[in-house]
């Protein structure tokens, strides 16, 4: 458990600051665009959850004994 919050917490802080640009002011030329692929493969992730996930994904399978139910 503590591990998950410390990956947890390490990812929301890693994400903004990859995300940040490299310079001041900012132009295309010197534009971080790691932010815009991170939104961009979160849109397409989200998106494709909202039109399969939600219907099809069952989960992974688990067997009984896994459970304790033996």
């Amino acid at each position: 458990m503590l591990i998950t919050f410390l990956a947890t917490g390490w990812c929301l802080l890693i994400v903004p600051l990859f995300s940040m640009p490299v310079s001041l002011p900012v132009d295309s030329a010197t534009m971080n665009y790691a932010s815009v692929v991170f939104f961009g493969g979160t849109m397409v992730s989200a998106i494709w959850y909202i039109v399969w996930g939600r219907k099809n994904y069952q989960g992974p399978p688990v067997k009984a004994e896994d459970l304790g139910q033996a």
